[in-house]
Protein backbone atom coordinates (compact mmCIF):
# COMPACT_ATOMS: atom_id res chain seq x y z
CA UNK A 1 0.00 0.00 0.00
CA UNK A 2 1.13 3.29 -1.02
CA UNK A 3 2.17 5.53 2.01
CA UNK A 4 0.80 9.28 2.11
CA UNK A 5 2.92 11.65 0.62
CA UNK A 6 2.47 13.67 3.75
CA UNK A 7 4.04 17.51 4.92
CA UNK A 8 3.75 15.77 8.56
CA UNK A 9 6.96 13.47 7.94
CA UNK A 10 9.43 16.43 8.76
CA UNK A 11 6.63 17.12 11.98
CA UNK A 12 7.56 15.19 15.70
CA UNK A 13 4.68 14.15 16.44
CA UNK A 14 3.36 14.03 19.63
CA UNK A 15 -0.09 13.48 21.83
CA UNK A 16 -0.36 15.88 24.97
CA UNK A 17 -3.03 15.11 26.87
CA UNK A 18 -4.47 16.12 30.90
CA UNK A 19 -6.99 14.82 32.55
CA UNK A 20 -8.48 16.42 36.14
CA UNK A 21 -9.49 14.47 39.39
CA UNK A 22 -11.15 15.64 42.01
CA UNK A 23 -9.45 14.50 45.40
CA UNK A 24 -11.81 16.24 47.61
CA UNK A 25 -13.54 14.01 49.64
CA UNK A 26 -17.16 15.17 52.11
CA UNK A 27 -19.75 13.16 53.28
CA UNK A 28 -21.28 16.31 53.38
CA UNK A 29 -23.58 15.87 49.81
CA UNK A 30 -24.32 19.40 50.09
CA UNK A 31 -20.31 19.39 48.52
CA UNK A 32 -19.92 20.10 44.70
CA UNK A 33 -16.30 19.54 43.21
CA UNK A 34 -14.69 22.13 41.51
CA UNK A 35 -14.49 22.46 37.68
CA UNK A 36 -12.30 23.87 35.21
CA UNK A 37 -13.70 26.94 33.59
CA UNK A 38 -10.78 28.20 31.49
CA UNK A 39 -8.07 25.62 30.61
CA UNK A 40 -5.24 26.68 28.09
CA UNK A 41 -4.11 24.04 25.63
CA UNK A 42 -0.29 23.40 26.14
CA UNK A 43 2.89 22.91 23.91
CA UNK A 44 5.26 20.00 24.60
CA UNK A 45 7.97 22.13 25.40
CA UNK A 46 10.86 22.87 22.56
CA UNK A 47 13.55 21.63 24.10
CA UNK A 48 11.82 18.56 25.21
CA UNK A 49 10.87 17.66 21.49
CA UNK A 50 14.97 18.29 20.60
CA UNK A 51 16.04 15.34 23.56
CA UNK A 52 13.62 12.88 23.08
CA UNK A 53 12.11 13.71 27.03
CA UNK A 54 8.72 11.88 27.20
CA UNK A 55 7.34 11.32 30.73
CA UNK A 56 4.06 11.81 33.24
CA UNK A 57 3.77 14.96 35.42
CA UNK A 58 1.59 14.43 38.34
CA UNK A 59 0.51 17.45 40.41
CA UNK A 60 -1.96 18.77 43.22
CA UNK A 61 -3.42 21.75 42.09
CA UNK A 62 -4.75 24.18 44.78
CA UNK A 63 -7.62 26.05 44.31
CA UNK A 64 -8.62 29.60 46.29
CA UNK A 65 -12.07 29.96 46.61
CA UNK A 66 -12.87 32.37 43.60
CA UNK A 67 -11.28 29.46 41.36
CA UNK A 68 -7.95 31.12 40.80
CA UNK A 69 -5.25 28.53 41.34
CA UNK A 70 -3.24 29.37 45.02
CA UNK A 71 -0.16 27.00 44.38
CA UNK A 72 0.82 23.69 42.65
CA UNK A 73 2.52 21.26 43.80
CA UNK A 74 4.61 18.32 41.83
CA UNK A 75 3.71 14.47 43.33
CA UNK A 76 4.72 12.80 40.30
CA UNK A 77 7.82 13.91 38.26
CA UNK A 78 8.32 13.09 34.82
CA UNK A 79 11.22 12.78 34.91
CA UNK A 80 12.53 15.84 33.30
CA UNK A 81 12.74 19.82 34.62
CA UNK A 82 11.55 20.76 31.61
CA UNK A 83 8.76 18.65 31.56
CA UNK A 84 7.68 19.21 35.00
CA UNK A 85 7.87 23.02 35.14
CA UNK A 86 5.98 23.14 31.82
CA UNK A 87 3.43 21.16 33.91
CA UNK A 88 3.49 24.25 36.88
CA UNK A 89 3.42 27.07 34.44
CA UNK A 90 0.21 25.78 32.33
CA UNK A 91 -1.59 25.30 35.71
CA UNK A 92 -0.94 29.00 36.62
CA UNK A 93 -3.31 29.89 33.79
CA UNK A 94 -5.97 27.27 34.59
CA UNK A 95 -9.18 29.08 36.07
CA UNK A 96 -11.78 26.80 38.03
CA UNK A 97 -15.76 27.10 38.90
CA UNK A 98 -15.11 26.94 42.56
CA UNK A 99 -15.95 24.17 44.93
CA UNK A 100 -18.95 24.82 47.01
CA UNK A 101 -20.32 23.88 50.03
CA UNK A 102 -23.27 24.31 51.29
CA UNK A 103 -24.06 26.62 47.96
CA UNK A 104 -20.77 28.80 49.09
CA UNK A 105 -17.56 29.03 47.79
CA UNK A 106 -14.57 26.55 49.69
CA UNK A 107 -10.94 26.12 48.84
CA UNK A 108 -10.23 22.73 46.81
CA UNK A 109 -7.77 20.37 45.32
CA UNK A 110 -7.41 18.41 42.54
CA UNK A 111 -4.87 15.71 40.72
CA UNK A 112 -3.86 17.18 37.10
CA UNK A 113 -1.85 14.71 35.23
CA UNK A 114 -0.39 15.36 31.75
CA UNK A 115 1.26 12.80 29.79
CA UNK A 116 3.79 13.96 27.45
CA UNK A 117 4.41 11.35 25.20
CA UNK A 118 5.10 10.99 21.29
CA UNK A 119 2.44 9.24 18.86
CA UNK A 120 3.37 9.48 15.13
CA UNK A 121 0.77 8.13 13.19
CA UNK A 122 -1.92 10.63 14.53
CA UNK A 123 -0.17 13.53 14.13
CA UNK A 124 0.82 12.66 10.76
CA UNK A 125 -2.69 12.21 10.17
CA UNK A 126 -4.12 15.04 11.63
CA UNK A 127 -1.61 17.64 9.95
CA UNK A 128 -1.78 15.98 6.48
CA UNK A 129 -5.73 16.22 6.68
CA UNK A 130 -5.70 19.93 7.48
CA UNK A 131 -3.32 20.85 4.77
CA UNK A 132 -5.72 18.61 2.41
CA UNK A 133 -8.87 20.37 3.81
CA UNK A 134 -7.66 24.04 4.02
CA UNK A 135 -5.93 23.52 0.53
CA UNK A 136 -9.74 22.22 -1.00
CA UNK A 137 -11.29 25.25 0.76
CA UNK A 138 -9.29 27.48 -0.52
CA UNK A 139 -10.09 26.31 -4.17
CA UNK A 140 -13.67 25.89 -3.37
CA UNK A 141 -13.70 29.57 -2.21
CA UNK A 142 -12.74 30.44 -5.65
CA UNK A 143 -15.73 29.33 -7.37
CA UNK A 144 -18.01 30.00 -5.02
CA UNK A 145 -20.69 33.43 -5.06
CA UNK A 146 -22.01 35.21 -2.13
CA UNK A 147 -23.91 32.65 0.63
CA UNK A 148 -21.76 29.88 -0.48
CA UNK A 149 -18.71 31.70 -0.48
CA UNK A 150 -19.23 33.24 2.77
CA UNK A 151 -19.92 30.19 4.41
CA UNK A 152 -16.40 28.37 3.30
CA UNK A 153 -14.57 31.06 4.40
CA UNK A 154 -16.40 30.22 8.08
CA UNK A 155 -14.87 26.48 7.05
CA UNK A 156 -11.50 27.97 6.53
CA UNK A 157 -11.70 30.47 9.54
CA UNK A 158 -12.66 27.55 11.82
CA UNK A 159 -10.14 24.46 10.21
CA UNK A 160 -7.23 27.55 11.48
CA UNK A 161 -8.63 27.72 15.05
CA UNK A 162 -9.00 24.05 15.29
CA UNK A 163 -5.76 23.66 14.32
CA UNK A 164 -3.95 26.07 16.71
CA UNK A 165 -6.38 24.43 19.30
CA UNK A 166 -5.16 20.81 18.59
CA UNK A 167 -1.25 21.25 17.27
CA UNK A 168 1.05 20.90 19.87
CA UNK A 169 4.97 20.80 17.84
CA UNK A 170 5.82 24.10 18.38
CA UNK A 171 9.24 23.17 16.60
CA UNK A 172 6.95 22.49 13.47
CA UNK A 173 3.95 24.78 13.86
CA UNK A 174 5.67 27.15 11.72
CA UNK A 175 7.07 25.12 9.04
CA UNK A 176 3.39 23.52 8.87
CA UNK A 177 1.85 26.74 8.65
CA UNK A 178 3.71 28.05 6.34
CA UNK A 179 2.57 25.52 3.74
CA UNK A 180 -1.42 27.61 4.04
CA UNK A 181 -0.38 31.10 4.38
CA UNK A 182 0.08 33.13 1.10
CA UNK A 183 4.13 33.40 0.25
CA UNK A 184 4.89 36.82 0.36
CA UNK A 185 2.95 36.94 4.69
CA UNK A 186 5.50 33.91 5.28
CA UNK A 187 9.21 35.79 3.44
CA UNK A 188 7.80 38.38 5.23
CA UNK A 189 7.96 36.76 8.79
CA UNK A 190 10.43 33.32 8.83
CA UNK A 191 13.40 34.97 8.68
CA UNK A 192 12.80 35.91 12.41
CA UNK A 193 10.43 33.80 13.74
CA UNK A 194 13.03 30.90 14.51
CA UNK A 195 11.12 28.27 16.67
CA UNK A 196 8.63 30.63 18.18
CA UNK A 197 5.38 29.55 17.02
CA UNK A 198 3.36 32.89 15.19
CA UNK A 199 -0.43 31.73 15.33
CA UNK A 200 -1.40 34.91 14.90
CA UNK A 201 -0.17 34.85 11.27
CA UNK A 202 -2.99 32.03 10.04
CA UNK A 203 -5.48 35.13 11.17
CA UNK A 204 -3.83 38.17 9.52
CA UNK A 205 -3.61 35.60 6.35
CA UNK A 206 -6.93 34.53 6.65
CA UNK A 207 -7.96 39.15 7.01
CA UNK A 208 -5.85 39.72 3.62
CA UNK A 209 -7.61 36.54 1.44
CA UNK A 210 -10.57 37.86 2.63
CA UNK A 211 -11.30 41.24 3.46
CA UNK A 212 -14.97 40.73 2.23
CA UNK A 213 -15.93 38.31 5.03
CA UNK A 214 -19.31 39.27 6.69
CA UNK A 215 -17.88 38.95 10.27
CA UNK A 216 -14.51 40.33 10.04
CA UNK A 217 -14.25 42.06 13.41
CA UNK A 218 -14.61 38.26 14.74
CA UNK A 219 -11.67 37.44 12.63
CA UNK A 220 -9.54 40.45 14.01
CA UNK A 221 -10.70 39.52 17.69
CA UNK A 222 -9.16 36.07 16.93
CA UNK A 223 -6.31 37.86 15.51
CA UNK A 224 -5.88 39.82 18.62
CA UNK A 225 -6.15 37.12 20.91
CA UNK A 226 -3.52 35.38 19.10
CA UNK A 227 -1.15 37.77 18.93
CA UNK A 228 -1.38 38.63 22.76
CA UNK A 229 -0.89 34.57 23.85
CA UNK A 230 1.86 34.46 21.03
CA UNK A 231 3.75 37.48 22.49
CA UNK A 232 2.91 36.35 26.01
CA UNK A 233 4.66 33.05 25.67
CA UNK A 234 7.37 34.42 24.36
CA UNK A 235 8.00 36.63 26.77
CA UNK A 236 7.59 34.21 29.32
CA UNK A 237 10.39 31.77 27.93
CA UNK A 238 14.14 32.43 28.94
CA UNK A 239 17.08 31.66 27.15
CA UNK A 240 20.51 31.43 27.76
CA UNK A 241 23.15 32.25 25.34
CA UNK A 242 23.39 36.03 23.58
CA UNK A 243 22.24 35.37 20.03
CA UNK A 244 18.57 33.71 20.99
CA UNK A 245 17.57 36.70 23.21
CA UNK A 246 18.82 39.05 20.50
CA UNK A 247 16.35 36.74 18.52
CA UNK A 248 13.21 36.63 21.01
CA UNK A 249 14.16 41.01 21.07
CA UNK A 250 13.60 41.63 17.38
CA UNK A 251 10.77 39.30 17.24
CA UNK A 252 8.71 40.65 20.19
CA UNK A 253 9.38 43.76 18.64
CA UNK A 254 8.35 43.05 14.87
CA UNK A 255 5.07 41.70 16.54
CA UNK A 256 4.38 44.88 18.39
CA UNK A 257 5.76 46.87 15.03
CA UNK A 258 3.25 45.07 12.80
CA UNK A 259 0.33 45.13 15.14
CA UNK A 260 0.62 49.41 15.71
CA UNK A 261 1.27 50.24 12.09
CA UNK A 262 -1.76 47.68 10.55
CA UNK A 263 -4.24 47.28 14.01
CA UNK A 264 -3.95 50.50 16.10
CA UNK A 265 -7.12 49.82 17.47
CA UNK A 266 -5.54 46.23 19.26
CA UNK A 267 -4.30 46.39 22.64
CA UNK A 268 -1.08 44.47 23.66
CA UNK A 269 -1.30 42.98 26.56
CA UNK A 270 0.83 40.23 26.00
CA UNK A 271 -0.70 37.50 28.28
CA UNK A 272 -3.29 35.51 26.37
CA UNK A 273 -5.80 35.55 28.78
CA UNK A 274 -8.50 35.47 26.18
CA UNK A 275 -6.54 33.29 23.90
CA UNK A 276 -7.74 29.65 22.43
CA UNK A 277 -3.72 28.87 22.23
CA UNK A 278 -1.35 27.86 24.35
CA UNK A 279 2.33 27.44 23.65
CA UNK A 280 4.92 26.09 26.13
CA UNK A 281 8.65 26.50 26.51
CA UNK A 282 11.06 26.58 24.41
CA UNK A 283 14.97 26.66 25.10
Amino acid sequence: MKRKKSYAIIVLMLILTACGHNVERSLNENYTPPSVKEQPKMFYPVVAQENSFSGITKVVVIINKDGTVNRTVVIKSSGHDVLDKAVIEYCKELVFNPALKDGQPVESRIVWEVNFNFLDQKWNDYTYNYLQSVDELFSRVKLARNDERLKIEKEILDEHTAFIEKMNDAINFNKIMEKVILPELAEQWKKDWNSWPLSFLLYEDFIERFPDYDSLAAAKNFLKDAVNFDLGYIQKQSVTNPESRMLKENIISKIKQFILNKYPDIVLDGTGANAAVNFKPRS
